[in-house]
């Protein structure tokens, strides 16, 4: 975790600049090394672009960005 929250602390996805009005980091009790982010947003289109652009990044480092049911953005299209 310590490693991650330092990548996120160093915003490679530009947080602000892209959209993002407010945010929360949530590690699970049972397994610290599941993390959830909530993210704010203005409007969906934002959301989408941010969504994508997080996709991008953890694709190039090598980590995974799980969505499901709870993934309250719909994808573009």
């Amino acid at each position: 975790f310590d490693a991650w929250k330092s990548a996120f602390d160093s915003d490679p996805a530009h947080r602000e600049r892209s959209g993002v009005r407010r945010y929360r980091v949530s590690r699970s009790v049972d397994d610290p090394h599941f993390v959830t982010v909530d993210l704010e947003f203005d409007g969906l289109e934002e959301a989408q672009a941010f969504r994508g652009a997080l996709h991008e990044l953890w694709r190039r480092v090598g980590g995974t960005v799980v969505t499901g049911p709870d993934d309250p953005v719909p994808g573009p299209g």
